[in-house]
């Protein structure tokens, strides 16, 4: 037990009733618990308060569960180190935001294109411009809402039709649209990276005849050891997001070279730790603590 004299908050959600989100909760506090760490649960809504003014007895860290990233920037103003911290969950939460990262660090992912920004919840009044996204990814393309998690914001069309239709049956979303990669159908990488380190990987399948691979959507893990390529790729963009931990998804593409596809700052891990046979929470709460204390030592730079 390392003896920190150290305490944190879990900030959660405080409107999610999900026995998966309960069961990661459970894992997180226990595992701080079991090295001498208090980690109280707080809810987001228990947080609401006057910007600028101070909340009562901050904790030395918070293990933000959320995605409340206003919360998170306002936690951070009042002092407060948050693991991850409020912009590299921001960047993940929106999908064009990390393209947009990928893009400026030289990450290789699929072709993209971010849809135009409309200010009506409506559909587009005029989508002439669904012909010039067909023209730079072919068909069929994958579709995706900005924001979503466990692949239910993900689709496969195959005609302009089809790109009308999703957007008609969800008005108000943003999307973005990405090249298909064949190659990767219905498979792709997990790497979990931690402090600058691949610590775990597995190759995930689809459900019978489904694109995607996501373990929720009915698909599976396994077990692997990633080339090389993929455990740097991945590493690589953890360090460009600025991300304490992540889970990344790596797409195969031609001559099975790595291809980002979704980074995620508060990844499940829970079907990790199942697939092979890990406690990833006990990982992160080392790294937590260890960083905690190596930053109680650093002294301040001088301006």
């Amino acid at each position: 037990m390392l003896n920190s004299n150290l305490r944190g908050w879990l900030v959660v959600n405080s409107f999610l009733d999900s026995p998966k989100f309960e069961e990661i909760y459970a894992r997180l506090i226990r595992a701080f618990s079991l090295r001498g760490v208090p980690l109280a649960r707080r809810g987001n809504a228990e947080l609401v308060s006057v910007l600028g003014r101070p909340i009562a007895d901050l904790p030395d860290f918070a293990l933000f569960w959320d995605k409340d990233i206003p919360l998170a920037r306002h936690l951070e103003n009042l002092g407060l180190r948050l693991f991850n911290r409020a912009q590299a969950i921001a960047r993940c939460d929106d999908k064009a935001e990390t393209a947009l990262a990928l893009e400026q660090g030289g990450i290789a992912q699929p072709k993209t294109v971010i849809a135009p920004l409309k200010f009506s919840s409506e559909p587009y009044p005029n989508d002439d411009f669904f012909d010039s996204v067909a023209g730079q990814l072919g068909f069929p393309l994958v579709m995706k809402e900005r924001v979503g998690s466990f692949g239910a914001q993900v689709s496969l069309v195959r005609n302009t039709g089809e790109i009308r239709a999703m957007i008609h049956s969800r008005p108000g979303s943003s999307w973005l649209f990405q090249e298909y990669i064949a190659t990767s159908f219905g498979r792709d990488l997990r790497i979990q990276t931690l402090g600058g380190r691949a610590v775990a990987a597995a190759a995930r399948y689809g459900a019978p005849n489904d694109f995607r691979s996501n373990v929720t959507a009915g698909g599976r893990m396994e077990p692997i050891d990633p080339p090389g390529s993929f455990k740097e790729l991945a590493v690589r963009t953890a360090e460009l997001l600025r991300l304490d931990f992540a889970g990344i998804d790596l797409l195969y593409g031609e001559g099975e070279t790595p291809l980002v596809c979704e980074v995620n700052s508060n990844a499940h891990f829970v079907n990790l730790d199942n697939a092979l046979g890990i406690r990833f929470e006990e990982m992160l709460a080392d790294y937590v603590i260890e960083t905690l204390l190596r930053e109680r030592e650093t002294p301040p730079k001088l301006c």
